[in-house]
């Protein structure tokens, strides 16, 4: 399917449906989806499990550009908080790393003085 045919179901279901049913649907969406990794977590090695994890991201990832029609200025909103939260993510991980090497090398075994 191409992009421009994603587009004009995305458009089609808006009209048909409206505004506030389509937010209401990402909202059920979403909800599904945080339940679906609950349950991964419970049974990370069930097959239906992963099947329902990845359903859900996709019923999330077609309403997300139901919501960049519905909010024309949403999508530059979104690539200025990803960008935000993905430097945030890096400095945290770079703390990880750094307290992670500390630990390991405190937890390395004395050199013992020669005799």
């Amino acid at each position: 399917m191409t992009e421009k045919e994603k587009e004009i179901i995305c458009k089609k279901a808006i009209e048909t449906w409206g505004t506030e049913s389509q937010l209401r649907m990402l909202q059920e969406e979403s909800t599904e989806l945080s339940l679906a990794a609950g349950k991964m977590c419970r049974y990370p090695d069930s097959v239906s499990t992963y099947l329902d994890l990845a359903e859900e991201i996709a019923d999330v990832e077609i309403m997300i550009p139901q919501m960049d029609i519905i909010f024309p200025g949403l999508r530059k909103i979104i690539s200025d908080f990803k960008s935000q939260k993905l430097k945030r993510l890096k400095q945290r991980l770079a703390t990880y790393e750094n307290e992670n090497k500390k630990e390991s090398e405190n937890d390395s075994v004395p050199e013992v003085p020669a005799l």
